[in-house]
């Protein structure tokens, strides 16, 4: 059977997820985190659970692509935490990124018109 005009859709799958890596830079160039709470904040954000694996998953990419560094702190309680800051390549990767989608948005914008 044809599925031609059918969009695919997954459950558990947003459209948003595509952006996920930009958001969570967004995210942590206004401070840094731990994968936990940027979970909780995606959640916020996205209006729905993003799932934890994908946010670490996300994050050792970006980490991997030397657009995120990370350290461990120790807390008042509970086990030390793996911290995540935006580099200054992470900065510049995700303004360039973000010019772009002005540059779309203005499409879109005439599109929805």
């Amino acid at each position: 059977m044809s599925s031609i005009g059918k969009p695919r859709h997954h459950p558990t799958k947003s459209p948003l997820f595509g952006i996920i890596p930009l958001v969570v830079l967004k995210i942590l160039s206004t401070k840094p985190m731990h994968g936990y709470q940027l979970a909780e904040e995606l959640a916020e954000l996205l209006g729905e659970t993003v799932p934890k694996p994908l946010v670490y998953v996300t994050l050792k990419r970006l980490e991997e692509r030397n657009l995120l560094t990370s350290e461990w702190q120790l807390g008042e309680s509970g086990p030390p935490k793996r911290v995540y800051h935006v580099t200054e390549k992470g900065s510049q990767f995700l303004e360039h990124k973000l010019e772009r989608i002005k540059k779309l948005n203005k499409i879109l914008e005439f599109l929805l018109q």
